[in-house]
């Protein structure tokens, strides 16, 4: 049996309203990956694949001083992201080739990761910077 190998999906183009029909459901998944994050001496956060900005807000909750930064693929969805979190920053970035300005302590992906090929290189980049 050979190995194929996926190819990345065609553009969606990201409806923050939709999104946000659903934001409960959809925040809850964040909320429970954000529990298994250990230690709160977080300076410098990034959020692969913010999207309309929920779970900027609950990583603000929790690191009230972090620098956080947004990173998504949609103009769409950082727009909301940016009229919901006006305080915040936020990146227009595709996260396959992304690379953050400075160094992490934590890099969040509750939604995104799955979307991309190539984990067996794009994991170990964004572990290595």
């Amino acid at each position: 049996m050979t190995k194929q190998r996926l190819e990345r999906p065609v553009a969606v183009n990201w409806n923050p309203n939709l999104c946000m029909k659903f934001e409960t459901q959809r925040t809850r998944a964040a909320r429970d990956l954000l529990a298994q994050v250990s230690g709160d001496l977080i300076e410098t956060v990034y959020d692969l694949g913010c999207g309309p900005g929920n779970s900027v807000e609950l990583l603000r909750r929790r690191f009230p001083i972090a620098n956080i930064v947004g990173i998504d693929s949609s103009e769409a969805m950082l727009r909301y992201a940016r009229r919901r979190a006006p305080s915040e920053t936020f990146q227009l970035q595709d996260i396959e080739t992304w690379l953050p300005d400075c160094p992490a302590d934590l890099v969040f992906a509750n939604a995104a990761l799955h979307f991309l090929p190539g984990h067996d290189v794009l994991f170990p980049r964004l572990a290595g910077f």
